[in-house]
């Protein structure tokens, strides 16, 4: 029984896995993708609440003896609720810190809507330098990433904190954090 119970346990905290690729053979710009289900944002979905992950990116360049020369960083926030009404799913995805409005979509099945938001197309390397293409193709560069995902809703602060303050900080509100991964930019 105790084999079952420590085999087990890594699957109830996975985390999804953070997948970082080229968007194309011109490599100019790149794909990120959040695999793998997480329990507590099903639970959160078919409970009508928001589901919201945020990925944040930023541009460095290494540097010997010294800290790396980063880019201010990016921000994308994409979110996803079920209309009990209607039964379809909407889908607000905005990239904070551009000039663009943020891109709303309604879809059909719950499919669908986690398919758009654990992913993030087509991020060029002209946004992460911040118009200075020197910066990304120069020198040891790579884009650090990491993602996170919550579950938003009206329910008290003070009743979803009780969990924290009561395991002494093991149970967090947030779902998951992937932490950083490094995806270098060297040109094959």
């Amino acid at each position: 029984m105790l084999r079952y119970i420590l085999f087990g346990l890594p699957l109830l905290f996975a985390v999804p896995d953070l997948k970082v690729r080229w968007e194309d053979v011109k490599q100019q710009a790149i794909h990120i993708e959040v695999s793998g289900q997480n329990e507590i944002l099903e639970d959160c979905l078919k409970g009508g609440l928001e589901v919201r992950y945020r990925y944040e990116l930023q541009l460095c360049r290494r540097r010997t003896g010294w800290f790396h020369a980063c880019k201010e960083r990016k921000v994308i926030m994409q979110s996803m609720q079920l209309d009990p009404i209607a039964q379809t799913y909407s889908v607000v995805k905005d990239r904070l810190g551009d000039d663009q409005p943020q891109e709303n979509q309604t879809v059909d099945t719950r499919a669908e809507a986690v398919g758009a938001v654990s992913m993030v197309d087509r991020i060029s390397l002209d946004f992460l330098s911040q118009h200075q293409p020197d910066f990304a193709t120069k020198g040891d560069t790579y884009v650090g990433v990491r993602a996170f995902g919550e579950c938003r809703g009206e329910y008290s602060e003070l009743m979803s904190k009780i969990g924290y303050f009561i395991t002494f900080g093991m149970v967090k509100v947030s779902a998951f954090n992937t932490g950083w991964i490094d995806f270098n930019l060297t040109k094959e």
